[in-house]
């Protein structure tokens, strides 16, 4: 297999995901109750990510323990670096997406009101539009 496909295969299916999402969220999330239940939904699975995220961290620290210890020598160290890092980099996307995401639904949210927004210090603050 031609090593040079992997990476456009990578970026293709980034361009897919990228696509999927922002047809999501063009639609409506809805109003009144169903937005009460939807916020209840959210905060339930925040609640789950965050407790599955510990035990994922736990999971990574005894492989990436192991790849030190048990692999060769000439290699081990190194490889299990990158275990490390690659696991870091992840969490990093994974909570730079979730403040992302809450920060745009509160703007998206303030705009459906006929507020103005304006990003200050990482969080939204909103102001009545002239």
């Amino acid at each position: 297999m031609n090593p040079i496909i992997t990476p456009f295969a990578g970026l293709a299916g980034l361009v897919v995901a990228f696509l999927i999402l922002a047809t999501i969220l063009k639609r409506p999330g809805g109003e009144g109750k169903v937005k009460e239940i939807a916020d209840q939904i959210h905060k339930g699975a925040m609640v789950f990510m965050r407790r599955e995220f510990v035990l994922i961290s736990l999971f990574a620290i005894i492989i990436g323990g192991l790849l030190f210890f048990f692999q060769k020598a000439e290699y081990g160290k190194q490889q299990s670096l990158a275990f490390f890092l690659g696991c870091l980099a992840s969490s990093f996307c994974r909570i730079r997406w979730h403040v992302h995401r809450d920060q745009c639904q509160r703007a998206h949210h303030l705009w459906q009101q006929g507020t103005t927004v304006r990003p200050t210090h990482s969080v939204w603050h909103s102001s009545v539009a002239p």
